[in-house]
């Protein structure tokens, strides 16, 4: 299949949140995990899928990802819908734990109004950087 008509169908099953197509072609042997950073439009398929908050369509593309670009963890961290899938994304990506760039502290992140949300944020960011098996801590203990 030509390149560029696989690399459609790819960004389209992934904004369009069809987990099985997705499925198919990062199996496939011409699949090239550099579709989920590379610019479409104004950003990412990677971008694109945590911003809507596509749990299962971001878990499956983060196997083929070795470095997160940090918009993805910054554009859920100001998200206004507020609702548990971004939760679920976070930690998804704190897990992976390889991004572009430092990830900033938690304060440059999210607002200084208490909520549900911004509290479960503080809990996943707080387990990033404390939790005694993480890179983190281990980093910050040598």
């Amino acid at each position: 299949m030509d390149p560029d008509v696989l690399k459609f169908n790819f960004t389209t099953a992934c904004m369009s949140c069809t987990e099985d197509n997705v499925r198919k072609i990062v199996s496939r042997d011409d699949f090239d995990p550099r579709w989920i950073t590379d610019k479409y439009k104004d950003a990412f398929v990677l971008f694109y899928v945590c911003h809507f908050g596509y749990v299962k369509i971001v878990e499956i593309l983060l196997d083929y990802v070795d470095v997160i670009p940090l918009d993805c963890l910054i554009v859920i961290c100001i998200n206004t819908h507020r609702a548990d899938k971004y939760l679920k994304i976070i930690q998804l990506l704190l897990q992976h734990d390889n991004f572009n760039k430092p990830v900033p502290s938690l304060s440059n992140l999210i607002s200084n109004q208490e909520s549900y949300f911004n509290n479960q944020i503080k809990i996943l960011f707080d387990e990033y950087m404390f939790r005694i098996d993480g890179p983190k801590y281990n980093e910050n203990m040598m």
